[in-house]
């Protein structure tokens, strides 16, 4: 099964913190994840991103999570995402995980 993980993010901070990183980098073992954060970050910090995720933008919006999967979607087009079996909406509100995610994806 070809998976697509949107993962809506926002950090105050405008940081990329390593739960997260940690999360992406779980979720990327089964589904091309994809990032868009509702705040401002620098350069440095998306590239934290760079080994687990397909893509990763962050732009200032007040959309909340449904505004970042919105831009994702916008990003990607109908088309690519057509090629998925399977379209995960996720976010930053969750810690973890907490262990392994294969019988969650099974």
């Amino acid at each position: 099964m070809k998976r697509l993980c949107l993962f809506a993010g926002y950090s105050p901070e405008n940081r990329v913190d390593d739960y997260v990183v940690h999360y992406l980098k779980e979720l990327s073992k089964f589904a091309d994840v994809y990032y868009q954060a509702a705040n401002h970050a620098n350069e440095e910090e998306l590239q934290k991103l760079d080994a687990v995720t397909q893509g990763r933008w962050a732009q200032a919006h007040e959309k909340y999570d449904f505004g970042s999967w919105q831009k994702l979607i916008f990003r990607l087009g109908w088309q690519e995402i057509e090629k998925y079996d399977a379209v995960n909406l996720v976010n930053d509100s969750n810690y973890g995980p907490v262990r392994d995610m294969a019988e969650i994806f099974s």
